[in-house]
Parts: structure tokens; sequence; C-alpha cells
């Protein structure tokens, strides 16, 4: 679990590290902040240098300032909303982030078609994957935060077929099981159900049927 050296409610925060298939700890999977840890969250983002957020669902707090909104202070930190550019995959939001610790630019990722539904058409995952890995070259830090409502269902899912789709591109070939049971050794809550197990296997034959032109893929 990620440790905070100045957590406004102790140390630790709902959130854990997942590997990605390139580097350790790629990910930080968490749950969307609550009213008593928006401070906490931008503290785990800033002390992980993390610059991209995937938000996989509708947030029941404000975390950063809707469209036209002023600047949202909490805790030490003062979010400020730049732009919002709206692409097919996801609306891209710019966030720049300051306390007194430093600040940093921050891209949060807000799909289009997946708020509501836990599998959604596997092209909308695909998508949003093309989508995160384009806005990740951009950036220093190749670290990523997910987030959904409880931290572990629809992060799990993304994560998972994410590294699936990297392993893939990469060795043209790869293991699903092996590549889960490693992400639920750090969130046991990943894929927690046999359709959430096949899905991640269809996400992988619709994206071979897609790309599988260019590579040669088995």
């Amino acid at each position: 679990m990620p440790y905070l050296t100045n957590g406004a409610n102790g140390r630790y925060i709902n959130a854990v590290y997942v590997d990605g298939y390139r580097e350790k700890k790629q990910w930080i999977s968490t749950q969307l902040p609550l009213d008593n840890t928006v401070a906490d969250f931008w503290q785990l983002l800033l002390e992980n240098q993390t610059n991209i957020i995937i938000q996989l669902e509708t947030s029941p707090t404000i975390f950063y300032p809707a469209k036209r909104a002023a600047p949202l202070k909490v805790g030490p930190f003062i979010i400020t909303r730049e732009k919002s550019i709206s692409g097919d995959a996801a609306e891209i939001i710019h966030l720049d982030v300051r306390s007194d610790q430093g600040c940093m630019q921050v891209q949060v990722l807000v799909p289009n078609k997946w708020m509501s539904e836990s599998l959604p058409l596997t092209d909308v995952i695909i998508s949003l994957q093309e989508a995160t890995l384009k806005l990740q070259q951009g950036m220093a830090c190749s670290r990523m935060c997910v987030t959904c409502l409880d931290g572990s269902t629809k992060c799990g899912i993304y994560i998972c077929a994410y590294n699936a789709i990297e392993k893939l591109n990469t060795e043209q070939m790869v293991d699903v099981y092996t590549s889960t049971v490693l992400a639920k050794l750090r969130r046991p809550q990943f894929i927690s159900t046999i359709e959430q197990y096949g899905y991640l296997y269809q996400v992988l034959q619709d994206y071979i049927r897609d790309f599988g032109e260019y590579s040669n893929f088995r």
C-alpha cells in the first residue's frame, strides 16, 4: 500500500500499487475520494508524481472543479481546471494542482461510454487503452492512477486488460491467467467473477480481430 508522509487521516489510504507489464508499481488503484479523503487523494498523487488519472465512474465527491468553476481548495491543495478536450474514447480534463509542497499538471481521462454498466463493449476498453497510452507517452512519470467507486471492480478490469494488451503487443502472446493472478496478489477483489475473467479474453480476441493484420499475434 502507498505510504503517505503527510496524510490528513494518517499514513495510509485505501489504495494499492499494482505492477504493469513493463514496470513495477506502474498503477495506483484506489477508490474515488470521499468527503474526508480528498486531501489525502491529492497527497497520494503528489508524493508519487502521478500525472494521469483514469476516472472510471462518476464521483460522489467533488475532487476537482467542474467546467467554468472556480478553483477548488481542499486542505493545502488548490486545484484549477485549465481546459477540457473531448475525444472519441474519453474526455481529457487538464488540471493544475498546487500546494506548499509543490505543483504538478494532471490529466484526467473520463470514459465516454463506461460510467454505469460493469462490463462495457470491448471497443470501449480498447479505445480507452489507446487514449491512455498516447497520454502517457507525453509524461515524465509512467505511473498512473485508476479510480472507481470501490477501488477494485472497474479498476481491476481496466488494469488487467491494459496489461494484457501491452504484453500481447510486445510478445505476440499473453497468459491471461498468470497476469490476472499477479494483479490479484495486490488486490484480491480484482476480477472477482467468471464473467469478468471471460471478458478479458473477449477484449483480447476483439483486439486481435481489429489489429491482427499489423502484428503476428498467436
